[in-house]
Formats: C-alpha cells, structure tokens, sequence
C-alpha cells in the first residue's frame, strides 16, 4: 500500500480481516503506519531505491498494489511500469484514466466528450477575460476556481482548496493568487447557491462488474466545499447510477470515490470529480457488507453482485475534524446552525470511526495524544502574548 494516512489506515484493517498481510509504505510516518494489523515501511528514498524494496517484499508471497492518495498516485503514472513487474495486479486503472481523474480541467473536458451531467467549466481564456453579461464567450458569474490538481502538501493558504467569486474583478484577483502560488486554476460554474446534498459513490470495478455503496455527506454542508466530518450510507438510485455511468466510460478498473452533487429543488445531479483510490470513508463500505476490497481482489468467497448488508445503517465519524465543523471559529454549535442536543444526538450514531478501532487502537491513542500535545503547545503560547 502506497500511503500511510488516515484512508490507508481504514484499508489496512479490511485487509487484515480479509486475512491480507498490508505493508504500508510511505516517505513519512503516517497514522495507518502505527497499525498493529500492517508492517510499516518508512523510507526517504528516491523511486529506484523504493521500487528496489517493493520488489523485493512482493518477491515474497503473490502481491496487490493499492494507492491511498493523489500523491502517491503520480508516483504510479510515471513508474506504472516498474511497479507492475513488482505487483502485476495494481488495484488502479490504466495511466489514460488516471490522467483524467487527477486533472480536473481534463475531467471536465472529458465529461463534456461523454455527455455526462458536470458543472460547466470556462477554458483558460475565458477565465482570463472575462464577460459580465454571461454573454457567449464569456463567464457567468458566481463561478468556483480550483486547483486543476489537488494541493496536499502545497501551501493551501497561498491558494486555496476551492472560492466562489461573483464579479470579473473579483475573478482576476483570484486567478493572480493562484498564479503566485504556481498553481494551476480551472474555472467552473458555481452550484453553492442552490440547495445541494452532497454524496461520494464508492465503487469496486473488475472484469466489467461493480460493486457500490453510496453515502450522503451530513457535515459540513455542502457550501463548505470540505471534506466530510459525519457520514452516512444511503440508497439514492439516481446518484449510483450517474456513478457507475462515468466509471464505465472511463472503463475503470479499481476501487474509486465518486463524487456527485445533487439540486434538491430541480432533482439534477452533477458529476463533481472521479477519485482514483480509496477515499477517507472506505471503511463504511464493508460496514454494509459491501466489501469493495474483496471485490477487487477477486477473492472466490466474494459474489460479484451487491452482498446483503450486515447493518440497517452506518453512520461514519472524523470526531477530531467534526470537532472543528461544529466548535471552531465559525463552528456550527457556535454559530447557532446546530444545538447541542442535536450535536450529541448526532454523534451518538456514529459506529464507523475514522481512527477508533477496539480491535486496533494503538493508532487512535498516538493521534489522539498529538491532538492534546498540539492544543496543549498552542494554549501556553496565547498565554504567552
């Protein structure tokens, strides 16, 4: 496994209970490398001495190759073919698609070539010069500007993750921003003013066949444009196949997020962006009974149709990231949004965990001591002014 955070740490433990040895391998110790369940591999090694490794610890029993971040995902596209003599069955599709889902100016473009429903996006001229009538050839406002690619350890302050602007002037702004910060913009017609509902389709694709789970992100809400914090399973036939449309034309092959937004007034549904790897909420899928890993690894005991679920429900939670949603500056609890009743209410439900695990807790107890020590750090400095 390519990735050692917090998305690699839910696969470790399915594959652990698939009864898979994961090595975890990464340039940094991440949570999933505290796992009891994985052999860590922590190396600040350049590609051909981390290919020599890999080599040599797929040498050793027959072996898959999983990625759990878009990073980790370039290393692929530029040595797919050195890692596929190390591990033939790469749990990713071919470099063509991969090339599309981590470029989102190439995405949309794509979704265009294949008439699915996405949010209109403006080319690079258009965005450059803009139009205020919304006239052809120019820009319609309010619009969203995103990094074509996403950021990780770039500086996100310098440009951010996703804005909306509504005037030409406004738009400039942004686009110089984004050009100080060598980054990449696309340029796309915003939808944060209706009223969305915001899902992720997680699909497992092999041999033409798919598996699903669809989930409703519940905080924050969708304008946030922000990774969820509180999570559900849900059935919404309309959003699973829009998902599975786009991953056959991509003809995918893997385990995917799909992410898709939905007008609760007009009912229509917008393909957002297609992740090419296990997303943070991976472990609500085998929560369900819908074990996406087992369905690519093709393992006999794993029908090739949609397994009964174990649980009427699956509620995940990122308590340390809802912490900030509903307490932080600009918190929901705080700003009135949320009661705390409700709050509690809310998390009560939860029975899928981003870091928890009774089996496997070590990982949690570390991450939540760093928790304490950073608040702890942070608290005598603003003491100290």
């Amino acid at each position: 496994m390519l990735g050692s955070d917090v998305t690699a740490l839910a696969v470790v433990r399915q594959a652990a209970a698939l009864g898979v040895r994961p090595v975890v391998v990464d340039t940094h110790r991440g949570i999933a490398a505290a796992s009891r369940l994985a052999r860590a591999e922590v190396l600040s090694a350049a590609p051909p001495e981390l290919l020599r490794r890999i080599r040599a610890w797929s040498a050793k029993a027959p072996s898959a190759l999983l990625a759990t971040s878009d990073v980790w995902l370039r290393v692929l596209l530029e040595h797919r073919r050195e890692l596929e003599s190390c591990c033939p069955d790469v749990l990713h599709p071919p470099n063509a698609g991969l090339e599309i889902c981590l470029d989102k100016r190439r995405f949309a473009a794509w979704c265009g070539e294949m008439g699915l429903p996405a949010p209109r996006s403006y080319g690079p001229s258009l965005a450059s010069e803009p139009g205020t009538d919304g006239s052809e050839g120019g820009v319609t406002f309010p619009v969203l500007v995103r990094p074509a690619q996403t950021l990780h350890s770039r500086a996100v302050a310098a440009a951010p993750k996703a804005v909306e602007v509504r005037c030409p002037q406004e738009l400039l702004r942004c686009l110089e921003r984004f050009r100080r910060a060598d980054v990449s913009p696309v340029v796309c017609e915003s939808l944060l003013g209706r009223r969305l509902q915001q899902f992720s389709v997680g699909v497992a694709r092999t041999a033409g066949r798919s598996l699903t789970v669809v989930t409703r992100k519940l905080r924050p809400a969708a304008e946030a444009c922000a990774v969820g914090s509180l999570v559900e399973v849900t059935e919404q036939a309309d959003v699973e196949q829009l998902a599975l449309r786009a991953a056959t034309a991509l003809d995918y092959r893997g385990i995917a997020e799909i992410e898709v937004l939905r007008d609760e007034a007009s009912g229509e549904t917008f393909l957002i962006e297609v992740n090419a790897r296990p997303w943070l909420q991976f472990g609500l899928a085998a929560a369900t009974g819908r074990d996406l890993l087992r369905f690519v690894l093709g393992d006999s005991a794993a029908p090739l149709e949609r397994t009964p679920a174990r649980r009427r429900s699956a509620v995940w939670l990122d308590f340390r990231n809802d912490l900030r949603v509903c307490f932080g500056p600009r918190g929901l609890v705080r700003a009135g949004r949320l009661t705390f009743p409700d709050y509690l209410r809310s998390i009560a439900r939860a029975n899928v965990f981003a870091r928890w695990s009774l089996a496997d807790p070590l990982p949690f107890w570390i991450d939540t001591c760093a928790l304490v020590r950073a608040a702890a750090s942070r608290a005598t400095r603003a003491n100290r002014h």
